[in-house]
């Protein structure tokens, strides 16, 4: 499960505001699964741009699949993730064409 910087800084800071959460360990996410290629797509569409993966063989400690629980985050916490998948990796998007001498559609592996 992915999520966006923002909504960590969020749960950070409702974490440190709530009563009775010292020592709770959390899971702070979106709460949706996106496989790697599902990722590739959408930032390939995103920068109108066909990206192609270079396939590996697998490594050791690799994590198939992922879907973090936020069930504790929402009851503790009262945490809802406020930047959805997209809406977080199109900022991303933008953060490194801003900051990156090589735009990021240019960068190797986009076609």
């Amino acid at each position: 499960d992915f999520t966006y910087v923002e909504n960590i800084t969020i749960a950070n800071i409702k974490a440190a505001r709530s009563k009775g959460v010292a020592g709770k360990v959390f899971n702070i996410a979106c709460g949706k699964r996106y496989t790697l290629l599902e990722i590739l797509d959408k930032i390939g569409l995103f920068l109108g741009k066909k990206v192609v993966p270079k396939f590996l063989p697998p490594r050791g400690g690799d994590v198939r699949h992922t879907l973090a629980d936020i069930t504790l985050s929402k009851k503790f916490l009262e945490f809802e993730p406020t930047i959805d998948f997209d809406e977080g990796l199109k900022k991303t998007i933008r953060w490194f064409e801003k900051t990156n001498p090589v735009p990021v559609s240019n960068a190797r592996g986009a076609r």
